[in-house]
C-alpha cells in the first residue's frame, strides 16, 4: 500500500533537500592557515651543546635546535625550516671533517638532513675549504643549497645554485629566495670560488621576487639573505658596511617581499616590521633561532598573508635525544683530536696587552707566517676576541685552534713602503679618545666604535711606534727596516692572510700590492706544524713596536731601555 504525504509536508521536504542556488546564502569562510617558519644562521659547525674553545657545556648547538623544532612540528605540522648559511665552517668539528677526515660524510649536513631542513642559503664561509668540499656537502644534503646571485662565469645566465624553493602548505604556497653577500672575492682565496661570480643582491632580489610572484604565483615571499643590515634599522643611518651588506636596501627597494631573514653579522635582532616587511637576524652558533608565525586568510580566490609575528628564541632548552646520539661520534672524535699534544710550552704565553704592545703569542703567528713564506715582513691580527693564555706544559691542538680561529691562508705581497705605512696608520684607527697624562705617566685609551678588533693588525720584521693621541693620518711616528727609515718607494715582501690580501678589514692598500705567492695550507695548520717541529716553545717577543706619547723618539734609546711611554 502506498502512502502519500500531505501537500504541505511535501513542500517542506523539498525546501530542505533542494540545493541552494548560487548566491542564495553566504558561504562559510575557509579556515585560516598558520605556517611556522624557523630559521637558523651562522651555526658555524656547532652541533653539540658545547663550547670547544672553553671546553665546557654551552647553550647552543643544533642538538637543542632539533628539540625545539620537534616540539614546534607537533604544535604545527605546517613548518618551514631554513638555514641562512655559514654552516659547514667555524668550529673544530667543522674543520676536522672538512680537512682531516674529508673522506667521511660531513656531520653538519648529516645533522641538518636528520632535522628535515627545507633549504640552506650559501654563506661566504662555505667557500673557506674550497669548491670540492662545498660541492661534496651539497651532494650529501637532502635539501637544496640556495643562492640566486651566484652565477657561473661560463654560463652567465645560469645561477650556480638553485635560486629559490616553493613549498605548499595546504592551499598556501610559500617562496623562499636565497641570496649571498657579494663580497666573497674581497675575502676569499680566488681558487676557492673559481668559475663563479657574485652579483649585487639588491638587483637579484628584484628579479627573483618578481619570478616568485608572477610565475610561481606564491602567496608569500621570504628572502633569506646571508648578509646583514648596512644601516641602522631605527634611523636608517649607514653603518659603513655597505660593501658586504644590502639588507636595508632590500627592505626599502624590493616590492613583493613579506619576510626578510638575515645573517652574517652575528647579531641577535628579534623580528620587527620595517617598511611593512617582517625582518630579523638570529645571532650565531645556534645560540638563538628565529621563529615566525604567518597566518593566511582566503580573500576571494587568493590566500592573503593577514598576520605575521615572531620572536628570537634562546637555545636554553633540552637536547633532542636522537640528534644528540647522531652527533656524539663526530663530537667525540673532534675532542680526541683537540686533545692531541703537539709540543711543550716552557712558560705561559699570554695575550695580555696584545692591543697596546708587542706580544709573544701574536709574535708566534708572525714567526710562522714569515718562516713559511720567506717574506721580509708580516702583518697579522689577534683573532680570538677574548684574552687567551697557553699555559706552561703540554700544548694541545685546542690551544692553537683557540689562538687562530679562522681558516685563513697566507698570501705574499710586494708592497711599497708607503703602503706598509698606510696599513699601520689604518690599524691605529682602532684607538679612540686617547689622552696622555704626563704627571701620572698614564695613557688613557678608548676603542673606536666601528673598528672590529680582529682587524687590528701589527707588523713584524720592521720597527715602529704609534702615537694614539695624534690625529688620524699622523699616528705612525716612525717606521724603520734594518735600522733605517723605510723608503716609501721601495718594495718589500709582506706575508698577510688571504682575508687581508683582498682588502678585508678595509686594508685597501693591500689590493695595490703585487701578488707574489698564494698558499693553500691554512695558518692554523702551519702553527701546529711549527710547534711539532720545535718540540718546545718559549715566550719570545722582539718588542719591535710600542705605543708612544707625544715626545721625541729615538730607536736606539728604545732598544736599550724600556721607554717611559710604553702603555702598562
Amino acid at each position: 500500500m502506498i502512502k502519500t504525504l500531505p501537500i504541505i509536508s511535501l513542500i517542506l521536504l523539498l525546501a530542505v533537500t533542494a540545493p541552494t542556488p548560487p548566491g542564495a546564502a553566504a558561504r562559510k569562510p575557509a579556515d585560516p592557515v598558520r605556517i611556522t617558519v624557523i630559521q637558523t644562521t651562522d651555526i658555524h659547525g656547532r652541533l653539540a651543546a658545547w663550547d670547544y674553545f672553553r671546553g665546557a657545556p654551552a647553550d647552543l648547538g643544533l642538538v637543542r635546535v632539533a628539540a625545539h623544532v620537534r616540539a614546534a612540528r607537533q604544535d604545527n605540522p605546517h613548518l618551514l625550516l631554513i638555514d641562512n648559511g655559514d654552516s659547514i665552517q667555524g668550529s673544530p668539528l667543522a674543520y676536522y671533517y672538512a680537512e682531516v677526515k674529508a673522506d667521511e660524510p660531513n656531520p653538519v649536513i648529516q645533522t641538518m638532513n636528520a632535522m628535515g631542513y627545507d633549504a640552506m642559503t650559501v654563506g661566504n664561509h662555505e667557500y673557506n675549504f674550497g669548491l670540492d668540499v662545498l660541492q661534496r656537502c651539497r651532494r650529501e644534503a637532502r635539501f637544496p643549497f640556495l643562492s640566486a646571485n651566484t652565477y657561473r662565469t661560463d654560463r652567465p645566465d645560469q645561477p650556480f645554485f638553485e635560486p629559490y624553493i616553493v613549498r605548499q602548505y595546504g592551499p598556501v604556497r610559500i617562496g623562499v629566495l636565497g641570496l649571498t653577500t657579494r663580497n666573497i672575492p674581497n675575502w676569499e682565496t680566488p681558487a676557492n670560488y673559481a668559475g663563479l661570480e657574485f652579483r649585487e643582491t639588491l638587483q637579484e632580489a628584484v628579479r627573483w621576487v618578481k619570478v616568485l610572484r608572477d610565475q610561481e604565483r606564491v602567496d608569500a615571499v621570504i628572502v633569506n639573505t646571508h648578509e646583514g643590515y648596512e644601516a641602522d634599522l631605527e634611523t636608517g643611518q649607514p653603518n659603513g658596511s655597505g660593501y658586504e651588506n644590502a639588507a636595508w636596501a632590500i627592505l626599502q627597494q624590493v616590492p613583493g617581499v613579506d619576510v626578510l631573514l638575515t645573517g652574517h653579522a652575528h647579531e641577535n635582532i628579534p623580528p620587527r616590521l620595517v617598511n611593512g616587511v617582517l625582518t630579523a637576524q638570529g645571532h650565531r652558533w645556534a645560540e638563538h633561532l628565529v621563529q615566525l608565525d604567518l597566518v593566511f586568510r582566503k580573500q576571494g580566490k587568493r590566500w592573503t598573508l593577514a598576520e605575521k609575528t615572531g620572536r628570537n628564541v634562546p637555545m636554553k632548552g633540552p637536547e633532542d635525544p636522537a640528534v644528540a646520539a647522531l652527533v656524539e661520534p663526530a663530537h667525540a672524535a673532534t675532542l680526541r683530536w683537540l686533545d692531541e699534544t703537539i709540543g711543550t710550552a716552557e712558560d705561559d704565553l699570554s695575550a695580555e696587552g696584545v692591543y697596546v704592545r708587542d706580544n709573544p703569542l701574536l709574535d708566534l703567528v708572525h714567526t710562522v707566517m714569515r718562516e713559511h713564506t720567506g717574506a721580509q715582513m708580516s702583518m697579522a691580527a689577534y683573532l680570538p676576541g677574548r684574552p687567551l693564555t697557553i699555559r706552561r706544559g703540554d700544548i694541545k691542538v685546542r690551544d692553537i685552534y683557540a689562538l687562530y680561529v679562522y681558516e685563513n691562508t697566507t698570501v705574499t705581497l710586494g708592497l711599497s713602503g708607503k703602503d706598509v705605512a698606510a696599513a699601520l696608520e689604518h690599524a691605529a684607527g682602532v684607538y679612540d679618545q686617547a689622552e696622555w697624562d704626563p704627571g701620572q705617566q698614564l695613557l688613557r685609551l678608548g676603542q673606536a666604535p666601528n673598528f672590529r678588533m680582529y682587524n687590528f693588525d701589527t707588523l713584524s720584521g720592521a720597527d715602529y711606534a704609534i702615537d694614539p693621541t695624534r690625529p688620524a693620518g699622523e699616528r705612525l711616528r716612525y717606521l724603520y727596516y734594518q735600522n733605517r727609515p723605510i723608503d716609501p718607494a721601495a718594495e718589500f715582501t709582506v706575508a698577510v692572510s688571504n682575508y687581508q690580501a683582498v682588502g678585508g678589514g678595509h686594508y685597501d692598500m693591500f689590493q695595490r700590492g703585487r701578488r707574489i705567492a698564494f698558499d693553500s695550507t691554512d695558518i692554523r695548520t702551519l702553527i701546529i706544524q711549527h710547534i711539532r717541529r720545535k718540540g718546545r716553545l718559549a715566550p719570545e717577543c722582539d718588542h719591535n713596536w710600542h705605543l708612544a706619547v707625544p715626545v721625541e723618539l729615538r730607536l736606539a734609546a728604545r732598544r736599550t731601555t724600556a721607554p717611559a711611554s710604553d702603555s702598562r
